[in-house]
């Protein structure tokens, strides 16, 4: 296939040898010489959509996909803290202890 265009620069003739049909000359994927639609192999898993994203009690951030497989997103960082009374709210939805509260008996 050729033609020619111009592009502002005057005219090129460009040139396409897009090979032989049902051959593996020309523009291919293919790096052998000959092929067969019988000999085709799998060695990995079937392609999948998104499906939905879940979390885990450890804080881990899992994404779903509709193949049936599940990769990890992230890990969000829990903390369980023994008295939350005493926890004072911070900015970004982060929490700092205060000293503990002296009780004075009467």
């Amino acid at each position: 296939m050729s033609f020619t265009t111009n592009f502002g620069a005057g005219n090129q003739t460009i040139d396409l040898n897009m090979g032989t049909y049902g051959g593996t000359g020309g523009v291919t994927q293919f790096a052998g010489t000959a092929y067969s639609l019988l000999g085709l192999t799998q060695d990995g898993v079937a392609p999948g959509s998104f499906s939905g994203v879940t979390t885990q009690a450890n804080g881990n951030v899992i994404v779903n996909y509709k193949n049936g497989q599940t990769r990890t997103l992230a890990q969000i960082p829990l903390v369980t803290f023994n008295a939350p009374d005493s926890l004072q709210s911070q900015n970004g939805e982060s929490f700092t202890a205060t000293p503990p509260a002296v009780r004075h008996w009467p």
